[in-house]
């Protein structure tokens, strides 16, 4: 066993407190980040196929939050009523398969001609090794190469 030591401001300290005592749940923060990282991992090769972006998300805590409170993350009630099946189906089809959608049609991903296999992109390992955000390198890639530094910059100050 071992003892840790968590540091905090005094307005977080009973937060904190309820936290570690398990009488305050904490819910993922990861599907509003969830292109950032998933797009990460095609590029470090985690994922590599739809199927295997399934099985990494599985491991994640956004996964079992999902299973254990559906609302909170916009599973439909017919989804939720059904069960674990039904949640996993959402969330493959709708939250995992529109990320990959809009990677791909963003230009930060690849597939191949079966639509199986991802592979990063110039503009996606660009994206995961400088921490940008979706939105922020898609304004990037659409400056095209005619664009000045003044709009560049322009694009990152206004950027989120």
């Amino acid at each position: 066993r071992g003892v840790a030591v968590i540091m905090a401001e005094p307005r977080d300290a009973q937060s904190l407190d309820n936290i570690l005592n398990l009488s305050e749940v904490v819910e993922s923060s990861l599907l509003g980040c969830l292109a950032e990282c998933l797009n990460a991992e095609i590029c470090n090769g985690m994922v590599t196929s739809v199927e295997s972006a399934m099985r990494w998300l599985q491991t994640t805590y956004l996964w079992t939050r999902v299973m254990k409170n559906p609302a909170h993350y916009g599973v439909p009630y017919e989804h939720s009523m059904n069960g674990p099946v039904t949640i996993a189906t959402w969330l493959q089809e709708v939250v995992l398969g529109g990320t990959v959608k809009n990677l791909i049609d963003r230009g930060m991903a690849a597939t191949d001609d079966l639509g199986i296999a991802l592979a990063s992109t110039t503009p996606g390992i660009l994206m995961a090794e400088n921490y940008v955000r979706l939105e922020t390198m898609s304004l990037i890639v659409g400056l095209g190469s005619k664009a000045t530094m003044e709009d560049f910059a322009w694009v990152v100050c206004s950027s989120v």
